[in-house]
């Protein structure tokens, strides 16, 4: 959830953390210059997810079980992408 507070104006010309606290390879050189993020970076910080709808759902959501310990994750992507097909073939 949201911490309710803005990013601030300098907040893209900080320097980013050190890739490893997050799990992510040490050659990342934690730009947020990518364009795929950089033209959403506003617009997902103020999305708001309605969280009664997702609570509502006939099905249970996980979002990180496609992700494994490459990224200091615990899902089971195997595991993920079976029942994903499945839930897809409908």
């Amino acid at each position: 959830m949201s911490s309710g507070r803005p990013l601030p104006a300098d907040y893209a010309s900080r320097p980013a953390p050190d890739p490893a606290t997050f799990g992510l390879p040490a050659e990342d050189d934690g730009g947020r210059d990518d364009p795929l993020l950089g033209q959403n970076m506003v617009s997902c910080n103020h999305y708001r997810h309605d969280f009664d709808a997702l609570r509502a759902a006939p099905t249970r959501v996980d979002h990180g079980g496609f992700l494994g310990g490459e990224y200091g994750q615990t899902g089971e992507p195997d595991a993920f992408a079976a029942t994903l097909r499945e839930v897809l073939a409908g």
